[in-house]
């Protein structure tokens, strides 16, 4: 009898593969289409992330099965989440500058709430370096 997990690993193995054809599919179809830049810069961000963790999950897992420690990969971990919230408040900030995002946006004062101690904060670590 299959165990939940095992169930979930399988139905995650099928998504992936199914992922991975739809991804094979789009890179034909954008090759040939006329894509917005802004659309596809998203989506190229978007895959990126998704490498990224892939890849942090296939070093994990096989640290783990050679027994060595995984841990030691949090460091890398952390500077891929510096650089990606690097380049999205990159993009965030041309979007406010060419008024894609207004007041009217959704989410403008849930990011402000986030972005403020963030900045105090790296503020604080920065000014002691």
């Amino acid at each position: 009898m299959a165990t939940a997990l095992s169930v979930r690993n399988e139905e995650l193995t099928a998504r992936l593969q199914q992922a991975k054809a739809d991804l094979q599919e789009l890179e034909a179809a954008i090759l040939t289409a006329n894509v917005d830049v802004s659309v596809l810069r998203d989506f190229r961000t978007a895959v990126n992330a998704i490498r990224q963790t892939a890849w942090v999950v296939e070093q994990w897992l096989e640290q783990q099965n050679e027994r060595r420690d995984p841990y030691t990969l949090l460091p890398a971990l952390y500077a891929e989440r510096v650089r990606r919230a690097t380049l999205l408040s990159r993009d965030l900030s041309a979007d406010l500058d060419t008024l894609n995002i207004t007041l009217e946006t959704a989410g403008l004062q849930e990011l402000w709430e986030a972005v403020e101690p963030l900045f105090l904060r790296l503020a604080r670590i920065l000014r002691h370096k």
